[in-house]
């Protein structure tokens, strides 16, 4: 760093600025960056830019006390479009989310925040706006994370486009409702229940890369995705030699499977031989017009059709669960 602050301080129309900043060295007073209309900021630490992100406002904070945020947040929360957040000790969100100050907020990435259990809890608050822009979510590496948000500030999530939740070992149920632009999701290796109710983003759940994470899966429910046509899908399947190597897979304890009202599914499973699932009870599948019969394809559940508690009166026959 070339500057000293007293320098930066005096420069009064400073508009765009790019700076790392050393923890040790932070300011207490930032007011002079309140006019500043383009920056990227990061503090403790380096962060590897996207290009993507090339012309966003980017905040990028790795320190260990979350004491550091609260002068940073007041001055460029409400101006900051892409942050991302490594703080070991910050349980939650919930000052920035009640003073709105996360409104501009486009792509938020948290990792290693060992003390976080849930991004904030805002019940009783009006919340559904606090994350109106938000398009990109990705959690990895948190230790005590057992919950993204609360319901108020779920059904706000309206514009999210990618989901990624990894490495979370305390998280086991993950529910997407009314995600409309919901494009695009990465699975923890430990979540036991998902549920995915009117995304109609969503074309496809589980890639081959994904399903690899997910094998811990115990309930499974998605219902009323317009736009879904596979649940399980090989994006290697292309590729002849790949597609061998990944050809059937396999949920060890999924017990319990919804599918319903979802008007364009033509697949079950794509670009796969076959899907089993050799400790499944209960199967619920309901209003899947161009979806064929499943029951009648033995292999795909590995039991008897009278040991499952199998509605199949929505089927039609036009089209094979795998291919």
């Amino acid at each position: 760093m070339n500057a000293s602050f007293a320098e930066l301080k005096v420069l009064s129309k400073l508009l765009v600025i790019e700076i790392d900043i050393p923890y040790e060295v932070l300011p207490v007073d930032l007011i002079f960056l309140e006019k500043v209309e383009k920056f990227y900021i990061c503090v403790g630490g380096t962060y590897e830019k996207d290009v993507k992100h090339v012309f966003q406002n980017t905040l990028c904070c790795m320190v260990d006390k979350s004491v550091v945020l609260e002068g940073v947040f007041h001055v460029l929360g409400k101006k900051t479009e892409v942050l991302y957040l490594r703080v070991k000790d910050l349980k939650n969100l919930q000052k920035e989310l009640e003073r709105e100050e996360l409104l501009k907020v486009r792509d938020l990435e948290l990792q290693s925040c060992d003390e976080m259990v849930s991004l904030g809890n805002t019940v009783g608050r009006q919340t559904t706006n606090v994350f109106q822009n938000l398009e990109s979510l990705c959690l990895s590496d948190m230790r005590k994370l057992k919950s993204i948000c609360s319901l108020s500030i779920g059904s706000g999530l309206i514009n999210l486009k990618r989901l990624k939740v990894v490495k979370i070992n305390k998280m086991a149920r993950l529910k997407l409702e009314g995600m409309e632009n919901l494009g695009e999701i990465w699975l923890t290796h430990n979540l036991r229940e998902l549920t995915v109710i009117n995304c109609h983003g969503l074309v496809k759940i589980f890639s081959s890369s994904i399903t690899m994470g997910s094998v811990m899966l115990e309930r499974l429910t998605i219902y009323g995705c317009k736009m879904m046509d596979a649940i399980f899908w090989n994006e290697r399947g292309e590729n002849e030699a790949a597609s061998a190597v990944v050809a059937k897979i396999q949920f060890p304890h999924l017990k319990y499977l919804q599918l319903g009202t979802l008007p364009n599914l033509t697949h079950f499973c794509k670009s796969f031989e076959e899907v089993e699932f050799p400790q499944l009870e209960k199967a619920y599948l309901s209003a899947l017009p161009k979806l064929d019969d499943l029951a009648s394809k033995g292999h795909l559940f590995n039991k008897k059709e009278d040991e499952l508690h199998l509605e199949k009166s929505s089927y039609s026959s036009h089209a094979t669960p795998c291919r």
